[in-house]
């Protein structure tokens, strides 16, 4: 489990901006160590990227939307799922206000910020790989 504690901080940090729990990190692990068996291919270049990224973010963006390193997009699946069921993130993922006005300013933003996030992890990957 300590192998993958820093990577599950770094992911878990990255979405939510706060140390992973030890129950979310313990969970993370038992199903990161059977992922990893799935994408042979992928584990070293993704610890790497983990390990020497700065803007997670924006490379897993990248990844998602061109298929390239498919086990970092497959890490941070497990990582929301996993995120999920704690009550503290509740806001992160419902949102009950009725503010239609404020809701397509925060779509718009959100649309521009992944594009921006999208350049970047383009930028990273071409680092990472050199």
């Amino acid at each position: 489990m300590p192998e993958f504690r820093n990577e599950a901080d770094k992911i878990y940090r990255c979405l939510f901006e706060k140390t992973v729990p030890d129950d979310v990190a313990e969970r993370y692990s038992q199903v990161i160590e059977r992922i990893e068996r799935i994408y042979p291919d992928d584990v070293r270049d993704v610890r790497k990227c983990i390990e020497q990224c700065k803007d997670l973010e924006a490379l897993e963006i990248y990844a998602r939307h061109t298929g390239k390193l498919p086990l970092l997009s497959a890490k941070f699946k497990i990582m929301v799922f996993l995120a999920e069921t704690l009550p503290e993130n509740y806001g992160q993922y419902i949102n009950e206000r009725d503010r239609v006005f404020l809701a397509y300013i925060l779509l718009g933003t959100s649309v521009i910020r992944t594009a921006f996030k999208f350049i970047r992890g383009a930028i990273a990957i071409r680092v990472l790989r050199q």
